[in-house]
């Protein structure tokens, strides 16, 4: 199976299914990345798939020497939802009704059956974490999400790796903090 790196090569000498499958081993780190920010699945959809295309007009300058493929395109992704909210901070788009309704299906961690119970605690988990503020939930989903150390997180964000201990330790207790307005004392109440 080939790297990331000889993808890339591929892609820039026009080799057929090489961009394709760096486009299937990112996109959901991409897309989550971008959906735990806009919080909106079509505006998210929308911001990855220009995300790979940036990736691919600009595929000439990744720089294995600098970091790896994933995060230099969640780099990409990162600023791309920059780059949206300061267009919305000066033309903001008007809302709709459908969003200002108010749902009043929160799931309960009390299913009789356990995958439907694990499914719906995952759900209930990730709309929590969609309540943090964006610096804390871009944290915590690429750490706890997708995976990434502190390390390549502190990277992709431009920031010290103690910025982003503290950022997780703070967005862990503000998830705490929101699962008990919803009832749930202990996180272990979610298994």
């Amino acid at each position: 199976m080939e790297g990331d790196y000889e993808l890339a090569q591929g892609a820039l000498a026009r080799k057929k299914g090489c961009f394709a499958e760096l486009w299937y081993r990112h996109w959901d780190g991409l897309f989550c990345l971008i959906l735990g920010q806009v919080m909106d699945r079509a505006k998210a959809e929308e911001l990855a798939q220009l995300a790979m295309i940036r990736a691919y007009r600009k595929l000439a300058l990744f720089d294995p020497a600098k970091g790896d493929f994933r995060n230099w395109l969640l780099q990409i992704g990162a600023n791309l939802v920059r780059m949206e909210f300061r267009r919305l901070e000066r033309h903001p788009e008007p809302e709709s009704l459908d969003e200002l309704e108010e749902t009043d299906d929160e799931p309960s961690c009390e299913g009789p059956e356990q995958v439907f119970r694990r499914r719906e605690c995952a759900e209930l988990l990730w709309r929590s974490v969609t309540k943090l503020p964006a610096l804390f939930q871009s944290s915590a989903v690429l750490y706890f999400y997708e995976d990434m150390s502190k390390t390549e997180i502190a990277q992709l964000m431009g920031v010290c790796e103690g910025t982003i201990r503290y950022r997780l330790r703070r967005a862990s207790a503000l998830l705490r903090d929101i699962l008990a307005e919803q009832g749930i004392e202990s996180p272990a109440a979610l298994r």
